[in-house]
């Protein structure tokens, strides 16, 4: 994009981003609106808008009639003027989908990464599933603003690096960002999943503009994004929010990462899993066995669930006890940094319609202080309605368009 390249200066960019961005939240505006609203110079704000209705960026979309005086035109961001790639990045799969500027979804692409094993299998399956949605969408690559991805595990930000994608097959510091860069010559940026999240909701539904916003996401593995006043916490590695790995109990069970005790390795839906199938081995009845018999390798979580609700006493106590346990941790990130809304999501708040209240009760009661918890929102985003491409996506909206939340 002309108007936000390396060749401008950077008060430059900075303007023009803030008058993109006072013009994508409140369009159709006029110029007059810009200045008032906004800390730029008439005519800096003149200059900038000439140049972006110039590049077609930005459009203008009407005359308000007034009786005296010169008639005001009014602009609105051009959702067709470029378009941006987001890919939600997991271990066993891939997602991903154009937008225009408006996030409008242009096209779609999925691949199963079940039986990727390498490093080269990972990078080719990515490259793939890019070229299949510039081939269908017959994407002229100048019109492409960038490629957001969302990664799990701890993400290299600045310099685009996956650090510990896959364990297990030793898929960790790969360099994804220059490998697409390489490859497609268009700008990339990555960030961990609940970064991504997060970073979609104080963009998209963050309609009383709160500041601060702690997003929790606990599957398979837990972890959370979190902003304060306007920016992504990253701490100095970009790490922070690793909800998943703090410790909870001392001398505690191992998990994933290797150490003891950490939050992980109670409240994750697989960890749970095999808290029940303990609880079965040692002979403990359960409704589980009138579902799946002896085979205990077939039992989900989501059944754990189902035999919770229907009063099951080694579920439920199974359910409560991690409820308990991430509530507490959540009330450890309310005592730190004060949030003005935790929201929930993921698989472990999914089949049970009591779970978000649980948490946010066992939470509220280790608050330090009383009042500080009063005014703090608990959401629950379902499975469907969680950011994924989209939330990868605001990555390029967030850089291009943004003087906060980075």
């Amino acid at each position: 994009m002309k108007n936000i390249d390396t060749g401008v200066s950077k008060s430059r960019q900075e303007n023009t981003k803030i008058i993109i961005n006072y013009i994508r939240l409140n369009g159709p505006v006029s110029r007059t609106d810009i200045f008032a609203n906004t800390p730029i110079s008439k005519a800096t704000v003149t200059r900038i808008v000439e140049e972006l209705v110039k590049d077609d960026i930005v459009v203008e979309v009407g005359v308000e009639n007034t009786e005296i005086g010169r008639k005001p035109v009014y602009l609105k961001i051009n959702p067709k003027a470029y378009c941006c790639i987001g890919i939600d990045l997991k271990r066993r799969s891939i997602k991903v989908a154009a937008f225009d500027l408006d996030r409008n979804v242009l096209c779609k692409s999925k691949e199963s990464l079940k039986y990727i094993t390498t490093e080269q299998e990972l990078l080719q399956a990515i490259q793939k599933v890019i070229n299949s949605i510039l081939e269908t969408m017959h994407l002229n690559k100048d019109k492409i603003i960038g490629i957001g991805i969302g990664a799990p595990g701890i993400v290299d930000f600045k310099e685009g690096i996956l650090v510990n994608f896959n364990k297990k097959h030793r898929l960790v510091n790969i360099k994804l960002k220059q490998f697409l860069e390489n490859k497609f010559n268009i700008p990339v940026y990555i960030d961990n999943n609940p970064n991504t999240k997060v970073l979609g909701e104080y963009w998209h539904r963050n309609r009383s503009n709160y500041e601060s916003i702690v997003y929790v996401v606990c599957n398979d593995g837990i972890g959370s994004g979190i902003i304060v006043d306007g920016h992504v916490l990253r701490g100095k590695n970009n790490s922070a929010g690793e909800i998943g790995h703090v410790k909870v109990i001392i001398d505690g069970k191992q998990c994933g990462c290797g150490k003891c005790g950490c939050l992980e390795a109670y409240c994750s839906t697989d960890e749970i899993e095999k808290e029940v199938i303990g609880e079965l081995e040692k002979g403990n009845k359960s409704l589980v066995t009138d579902y799946i018999g002896q085979q205990f390798e077939k039992i989900t979580y989501e059944l754990i669930s189902k035999c919770t609700g229907l009063g099951d006493e080694v579920c439920s106590r199974v359910i409560d006890k991690a409820q308990k346990i991430l509530g507490i941790s959540i009330s450890n990130i309310i005592n730190l940094i004060n949030p003005d809304i935790i929201i929930l999501a993921g698989e472990f708040f999914e089949y049970d319609r009591h779970s978000v209240e649980n948490v946010k009760n066992y939470a509220m009661k280790e608050v330090l202080i009383d009042s500080v918890g009063d005014d703090i929102q608990f959401i629950h985003r379902k499975l469907e309605d969680e950011f994924n491409e989209i939330g990868a996506a605001t990555l390029v909206y967030n850089t291009i368009f943004s003087n906060k939340a980075h």
